[in-house]
């Protein structure tokens, strides 16, 4: 008996949060996508721009309205350097960016900039200093960001 009303407790349990699941909408124009990458030191002894599996990101390519989040996994500060006014690209917290290009990210801290839709399309360059060893990171080149 107490097997049976298990079962129907779990029947019920499952009509009631698949039915909530039914009804769930998302609006998927405005949901963008979060881009996760790391600056982290590879077995080479070389900073690159990485993602969470490991592997090189040193072109990140993103379209508008996505979240870029980097994570410095260095042990100080690194100063990220965009070749362009960051205004005309990104939207970020108040207080980021003072001189419209760049900002320091402390040890185990993130930058997280989201693309405005109306950013401007194509190639934009940036670079990172990972300041406790005095290197850029690199890939082949430069990282940049590629906006579709």
């Amino acid at each position: 008996m107490k097997s049976k009303a298990k079962l129907i407790l779990c029947m019920i349990a499952l009509f009631i949060i698949s039915s909530g699941m039914i009804y769930f909408e998302v609006d998927l124009e405005s949901t963008l996508a979060t881009i996760n990458v790391r600056i982290e030191k590879d077995s080479d002894d070389i900073w690159r721009v990485r993602d969470l599996n490991g592997t090189s990101r040193g072109t990140i390519e993103a379209t508008a309205n996505d979240q870029v989040q980097w994570q410095n996994r260095s042990d100080g500060e690194v100063i990220f350097s965009f070749s362009e006014d960051v205004d005309a690209y990104f939207e970020y917290q108040p207080g980021m960016f003072s001189d419209g290009r760049s900002q320091t990210v402390r040890q185990n801290g993130n930058l997280s900039l989201v693309i405005k839709e109306d950013a401007p399309k194509g190639v934009l360059i940036y670079e990172v200093y990972v300041r406790s060893e005095d290197r850029y990171v690199q890939g082949n080149s430069a990282p940049r960001m590629i906006i579709q």
